[in-house]
């Protein structure tokens, strides 16, 4: 009965980690954005980030499973460590964000158009005015 409610909690925390991460479906659309001469980098990038992606959802459900502490034993020497899955875990969710930024660095700047409202209008032409000169 115990094994049961563990998977049960397991298939939960893995739901919980995907919210947290772009789907596949998302990362695809950032791909069709990016320009065609960069458009087979963007692809690999996203295929790393759909492994990390799946791989964060199974180190997630270790650390859930195990908690963040564990007691090593190696011989006679026994000590409260770090869960190496949680350890995993934090080491792949950083390089997701680098690869993340990777990709996004890739898609074209966005064009900024000056705000509509009139207050902040006299402020930005004073702004371009001063750094025109």
């Amino acid at each position: 009965m115990a094994a049961t409610k563990k998977t049960g909690t397991t298939k939960k925390t893995n739901k919980k980690a995907s919210a947290r991460v772009l789907s596949e479906k998302e990362l695809q659309t950032l791909i069709d954005a990016v320009p065609d001469e960069r458009r087979k980098l963007a692809a690999n990038i996203v295929s790393e980030l759909v492994w990390m992606s799946k791989m964060m959802d199974t180190l997630k459900s270790k650390a859930d499973e195990i908690g963040p502490l564990e007691w090593f034993v190696q011989g006679e020497q026994s000590m409260l460590r770090e869960n190496p899955a949680l350890k995993s875990y934090n080491t792949t969710i950083k390089n997701y964000a680098t690869l993340l930024s990777k990709l996004t660095d890739l898609l074209p700047k966005a064009t900024t158009s000056p705000p509509t409202s009139d207050a902040g209008d006299q402020f930005d032409d004073f702004v371009a005015g001063r750094d025109a000169d």
